[in-house]
C-alpha cells in the first residue's frame, strides 16, 4: 500500500511521470495494467473515488500507447 500511496503521489504531482510510466519498456504492458489495476482496487476499497479516476485515465493511456504501437 505504501508503494501505492508513493506512484499516486507522482502521477499527480507531475504529468511527464505519468507519461514517462507508460512509455517506460522496463515494464511490460501486463505489468503496468496488473500494477493500476491492484491500486484502482485499494483506493476504491478506500472510497477514494478521485483517485481511481485518475488511475483508470492512466490505465486507458497505457492501452491506447500500446495499441498504437501494434498499428
Amino acid at each position: 500500500i505504501e508503494a501505492n500511496e508513493t506512484s499516486l503521489a507522482l502521477f499527480k504531482k507531475n504529468k511527464e511521470f505519468i507519461d514517462d510510466y507508460i512509455e517506460t519498456p522496463e515494464m511490460s504492458y501486463k505489468d503496468k495494467l496488473k500494477d493500476l489495476e491492484i491500486m484502482i482496487d485499494t483506493f476504491v476499497e478506500e472510497e477514494r473515488y478521485e483517485d481511481c479516476a485518475l488511475l483508470v485515465k492512466i490505465k486507458n493511456k497505457v492501452i491506447k500507447h500500446y495499441k498504437k504501437q501494434l498499428n
